[in-house]
């Protein structure tokens, strides 16, 4: 979903997974962090079949950072969306 609560690219999952870490990154910087203070994600993926195309835009965004990731194939409560993800960032307390 985009800021204004729209579904992104019904049926593509490369811009839905692009559009999702976009989300992330706003929230991340809402409390002072980046992707790179991500250290774990969890990725459900309806289809795990599209896991090469998930995991390419994956790697677009997140560059050489490589957090700890689990992606498990599951169904979504809206069936347009494609990829959930969810992130635990850590800051440094100094």
């Amino acid at each position: 979903m985009d800021s204004a609560g729209r579904l992104v690219e019904e049926g593509d999952v490369v811009a839905q997974t692009r559009q999702a870490l976009l989300n992330v990154e706003t929230v991340l910087a809402a409390a002072g962090a980046k992707l790179n203070d991500v250290v774990q994600a969890t990725v459900y993926l309806v289809d795990i079949a599209q896991f090469a195309s998930f995991d390419k835009a994956w790697r677009e965004v997140f560059g050489e950072h490589r957090p700890t990731r689990t992606t498990v194939s599951a169904s979504l409560v809206w069936d347009k969306l494609l990829v959930e993800v969810q992130v635990v960032a850590c800051l440094d307390a100094g």
